[in-house]
This record gives structure tokens, C-alpha cells and sequence, in this order.
């Protein structure tokens, strides 16, 4: 009797859920931030939630997540550094969340570059 159930208690145990099978995607901050994400850090049970996961994200000091953001800068276009400056543009680098062009100025697009990633603006 007991035989059977440790082996029931190892078979219930062995059984891993499908999909919990693949092992999740490594990124970089900066590939996270190019994918439309962010980065969550995970030490205080924090979560993707309803959010898609995207991957672990590796270099960082916290054990992080990049989680898919429910809307990534208003759908504009990716830009890179060099790109923004043929348009016209500068680089504001976004540390904190919620960065916006000047007044006067207008944003043209979207910067992955490094955790935050970053606007492009142009003077109207």
C-alpha cells in the first residue's frame, strides 16, 4: 500500500504542464525594451499578470522578467539613434516613465536604447 502511493505521489510530482516544458527566452535589457517591453523585477512576487511574457531578462541585479507593456509608445516608428539625427531629431533618453517631446517640438518615434529606451523629437 505504501509502495503505491509514493508512486502515485512521484508520478504526480514527474508530470509537468505543457508548455511548462520550454524554457524561457534569455534577453538583454536593451532587447526587451526593443520587443515593446518591460522589465518587472521579480524579488517582491511581482509578475507579468495578464501580461505576456517575453523572456528572462539576464545582467541585471534583480531577478527580472521582460513582460509585453499593454501599450508600447503610441504604435510610433522604431528609430535608432542615427536615424533620429537624418530625420532631423535628438535622442531624449525616458529613465523614469512618462518622457515627452518639448512644447513645440514633435516625437517621431520610438528609441530601444538601454532599460527605458527613449524618444526621438524634432522642432515643429
Amino acid at each position: 500500500m505504501n509502495q503505491l502511493i509514493l508512486l502515485i505521489l512521484f508520478f504526480c510530482l514527474s508530470v509537468v504542464p505543457a508548455g511548462a516544458q520550454e524554457e524561457a527566452r534569455v534577453l538583454n535589457g536593451d532587447e526587451c525594451v526593443a520587443l515593446g517591453g518591460e522589465i518587472v523585477n521579480t524579488l517582491g512576487g511581482e509578475s507579468c499578470g495578464k501580461a505576456e511574457l517575453l523572456g528572462k531578462v539576464s545582467g541585471m541585479r534583480c531577478p527580472c522578467i521582460c513582460c509585453k507593456k499593454a501599450e508600447t509608445v503610441q504604435e510610433e516608428p522604431v528609430f535608432d539613434g542615427e536615424q533620429c539625427a537624418e530625420s532631423g531629431g535628438y535622442v531624449k533618453l525616458d529613465p523614469g516613465g512618462g518622457v515627452s517631446c518639448e512644447e513645440g517640438e514633435e516625437s517621431l518615434g520610438f528609441i530601444p536604447v538601454g532599460y527605458e529606451g527613449g524618444i526621438c523629437c524634432r522642432k515643429k
